[in-house]
Order: C-alpha cells, then structure tokens, then sequence
C-alpha cells in the first residue's frame, strides 16, 4: 500500500469514526431529553394531584363547618327552650 491509500484509508476511518460518535451523543441527548420529558410529566401529574386533593380538603371542609354550624344552632335552640322535656334526653 502506498502512503496515499493509507492516507484515504485513515481519513474514511475518521469520517466514519466521526458518524458513529455523532450518533452515540444524539443517542445520549435524545435518551436524556426522555428522561426529563418522563419527570416532567410526573411532576406535572403531582401537581394535578395535589390539586384535586386541595379541592377535596377544602370542600370536606365546608362540609363539616356546614354541618357543624347546623349542630350548634339545634343545640342553641334546644338550650333556649329551657324545658324540662329537653333536659331529661340528654
């Protein structure tokens, strides 16, 4: 082989070494973009969660501030009868 072909040889094989390490790193970028795109979305499904779980709260909440309003006020107009009758249930 003449120094000319090894020339070419070397230089094919550096071409071709430069594709392959060019795939690999869009291999690795494409693969880690994934990985955030998966954490995003998990966060994003955490969030939607933690959402519904604060409407929930709040609405269990009224629920009970309603109800317990409700209890207190038959309490008060039991206690404001004053009558034996009343009294004698509890």
């Amino acid at each position: 082989m003449s120094k000319s072909e090894n020339f070419i040889i070397v230089k094919v094989e550096k071409a071709e070494n430069m594709k392959r390490l060019s795939r690999i790193e869009e291999y690795v970028k494409e693969k880690t973009t994934e990985r955030l795109n998966m954490k995003d979305k998990k966060l994003e499904d955490l969030k939607n969660q933690k959402i519904q779980f604060v409407k929930k709260k709040k609405l269990v909440g009224n629920d009970l501030n309603k109800k317990k309003e409700e209890y207190m006020h038959k309490f008060e107009s039991i206690f404001n009868k004053k009558s034996l009758d009343v009294f004698i249930l509890f």
